[in-house]
């Protein structure tokens, strides 16, 4: 693929692309105005969720533009309970769809998201996959056959003083 006279190449994430996916996350963060973003204990927690994930349950597709990862899409699975829109109890989600500013609006978040689709698609159980969209990204996303649901979807931090090596008391089945 060539965009604006750049080469760029689209691949999956290996676990040497960490340090770079972390980045691309605290970049998209500061952009939504997320609180604790230079907090070191999110990225060192996200680089190991990654690191225990990446390759099995989670999947990252990236772009390089002249060996710099510029634009990234995850997709993980998660378990929940069946429900009309799935029988299965394996659902998708996709999240961190960021490109580095300069980059953007040259196709590139566009074919990681179409390359991880095929990724649920091909290679995992998930019926349905759930993503949370941005002003910037809800075009994008109603252009790839998106919709929107009818019910928002509301947080709730819990507060607790948290610890890295506190497990989470959640197991893994797949």
């Amino acid at each position: 693929m060539i965009v604006r006279n750049t080469v760029s190449m689209l691949r999956r994430a290996t676990a040497d692309d960490i340090p770079d996916l972390v980045e691309l996350q605290a970049l998209l963060f500061a952009e939504m105005g997320s609180e604790g973003v230079s907090r070191p204990e999110w990225r060192d927690s996200t680089a190991a969720w990654l690191s225990e994930r990446l390759g099995s349950e989670a999947c990252v597709y990236v772009v390089e533009v002249e060996g710099s990862v510029v634009s990234c899409a995850l997709g993980y699975l998660h378990t929940a309970p069946p429900s009309p829109s799935s029988v299965t109890d394996v659902r998708g989600h996709i999240s961190n769809v960021v490109t580095v500013e300069c980059h953007r609006r040259g196709g590139h978040a566009r074919a990681c998201m179409t390359a991880l689709l095929e990724w649920f698609r091909n290679e995992t159980p998930a019926e349905v996959v759930d993503l949370s969209a941005s002003a910037d990204g809800t075009a994008l996303y109603k252009s790839m056959g998106w919709r929107t649901r009818h019910d928002p979807t509301m947080r709730l931090p819990i507060a607790r003083e948290f610890r890295l090596d506190q497990p989470t008391g959640l197991t893994r089945g797949r």
